[in-house]
């Protein structure tokens, strides 16, 4: 598990060790971290569609202001996913990787290339 000692040092020096720090469940592959955070879940809807640029995959879903969202593609529960472009309309070119939230429901559409899989979105933590 990465430790973060830079991080570690900001809390010690500004006080913030007047309380226990909260513990997540997290993961590491390697490359990316995920940390559960509870209650922080967001619904997610997706629709198969025919547009005029050919098959896509609509998904809506909430945002909160300023946090970045990125949409994923899995061909298998088990696969790491990979980052897919998408279009916030429904026949503009799906050439969009990040999403910058603002507090409202958003709508994107990605380019279907295959017939089965599984999309999800991602929430970027900022740093800072």
């Amino acid at each position: 598990m990465p430790r973060f000692p830079l991080f570690d040092q900001r809390l010690r020096s500004r006080g913030a060790t007047l309380a226990p720090l909260a513990k997540f469940t997290n993961s590491f592959d390697g490359t990316i971290l995920c940390v559960e955070i509870p209650n922080l879940g967001f619904s997610l809807t997706g629709l198969s569609l025919e547009s005029g640029v050919g098959p896509r995959f609509r998904l809506q879903f909430p945002t909160k202001t300023s946090l970045k969202y990125e949409v994923r593609f899995r061909s298998s529960p088990a696969d790491a996913g990979t980052v897919v472009p998408f279009s916030t309309t429904e026949t503009g070119a799906a050439t969009t990787n990040l999403l910058t939230g603002n507090n409202s429901t958003v709508t994107v559409f990605v380019d279907r290339t295959t017939g089965s899989g599984f999309y999800s979105v991602a929430v970027q933590a900022n740093t800072g």
